[in-house]
């Protein structure tokens, strides 16, 4: 599987290595799948208000299997948070909405990640 979401409308700075990628991905994806929904919105606007940091990851979760082995095929970026939203609203405008982890760049950034697809938005908490 290779992944083909380029993130073309994003304004984003890249990782030093995909290493570092990879570790915040599952961090993202830890607190996705341990954590428990604290709020889920019903657009767009809704979450923006919660938006209170500067600079967030945002990922791709785009996952295969190799056996029992899971395998980040996605991006990570770190976006500020403009940049960020007009992505977001860009993306739902010409119907091109991925399945994305959004998270907070800071020392306690695994806090919350947002969950969002096609369909919707949610704030997971570890």
């Amino acid at each position: 599987m290779k992944n083909k979401y380029s993130f073309d409308l994003l304004t984003k700075q890249k990782f030093p290595s995909n290493e570092a990628e990879e570790f915040i991905f599952w961090k993202m994806l830890n607190i996705l799948e341990k954590g428990t929904i604290k709020h889920s919105f019903d657009n767009l606007n809704e979450l923006y208000s919660e938006l209170s940091f500067d600079d967030y990851y945002i990922a791709h979760n785009l996952i295969a299997s190799k056996g029992k082995r899971k395998i980040f095929k996605g991006r990570v970026f770190i976006s500020k948070k403009n940049d960020l939203i007009s992505f977001l609203n860009e993306s739902f405008t010409i119907n091109d909405v991925r399945c994305f982890l959004i998270s907070p760049v800071s020392p306690n950034e695994s806090e919350y990640v947002i969950y969002i697809d096609e369909e919707q938005i949610h704030l997971y908490c570890s």
